[in-house]
């Protein structure tokens, strides 16, 4: 979907009075939503060993990845930190 196509769904400014700011990401921007760095660390995390042969197996490894994630706050940090992703004034 093109932009103009995407303004006129979204009406443009008009009858917003100039208080709305519309910005358009690209379909699927990663690097635009640090998100999905912690999804991508929790799959990477939970998929790395073989193939779960129970059911508990996953939830228990996804309590333990959020554990982990709890108690090392810099990991967090390096994979959800924005300040290189959006220009400042």
């Amino acid at each position: 979907m093109g932009p103009q196509r995407t303004a006129s769904l979204c009406g443009g400014e008009r009858g917003s009075q100039g208080r709305l700011h519309f910005m358009f990401l690209p379909p699927y921007s990663p690097e635009l939503n640090p998100q999905e760095n912690v999804w991508a660390w929790l799959k990477d995390y939970c998929a790395r060993d073989s193939a779960y042969t129970a059911d508990k197996e996953l939830p228990k490894r996804i309590r333990k990845f959020f554990v982990y994630a709890y108690n090392t706050p810099g990991k967090v940090s390096r994979r959800v930190d924005a300040k290189l992703y959006f220009k400042t004034a």
